[in-house]
């Protein structure tokens, strides 16, 4: 089978299987896209509503930071600086159930490469040829996706891990 004759079939069944047109339809358990639709939209879902807004930051907090954002000085509009902290704060309340989202995509991802190029790769191919396709896949990768999720964040929040 040529390279990309088995990276095209590779791609056809990998789609197939994401869109829920395979022959391998699971009764007992969702599967393929339809297992990832319901982590994002239930699993993460709950997650960000099983936040408070209010837990960390409180009306007093709030004030507090207005008043030092103003100085001397009465302002009509909220500073940026104290926007900034409190949407900070706010947004690393996020980091769980993102993280935890990620991983459990990621998980369901591997599962499906995996079952893919069983079912592709030739009945010859020795457990070698699967191990050197899936190796750097199939280790797991809960300190390298946490990694990058705390190098990521601070980037966009602009401060320093």
């Amino acid at each position: 089978m040529s390279l990309e004759k088995f990276i095209t079939e590779f791609t056809n069944e990998f789609w197939t299987v994401i869109d829920g047109n395979t022959n391998d339809l699971l009764l007992n358990e969702l599967s393929g896209g339809a297992r990832i639709s319901f982590i994002f939209h239930e699993l993460f879902n709950n997650g960000m509503k099983g936040i408070d807004p209010f837990d960390q930051v409180k009306d007093g907090d709030i004030q507090t930071i207005l008043y030092n954002s103003s100085g001397q000085t009465p302002s009509l509009f909220v500073g940026s600086q104290a926007f900034e902290i409190i949407v900070k704060q706010q947004i690393k309340q996020l980091e769980e159930p993102s993280v935890k989202c990620c991983q459990l995509i990621y998980d369901k991802l591997i599962r499906i490469l995996g079952q893919l190029l069983q079912k592709i790769v030739h009945i010859h191919a020795t457990q070698d040829c699967n191990d050197v396709l899936m190796g750097p896949y199939s280790k797991p990768s809960d300190v390298s996706l946490h990694s990058h999720y705390t190098l990521i964040m601070p980037l966009l929040l602009n401060v320093s891990p």
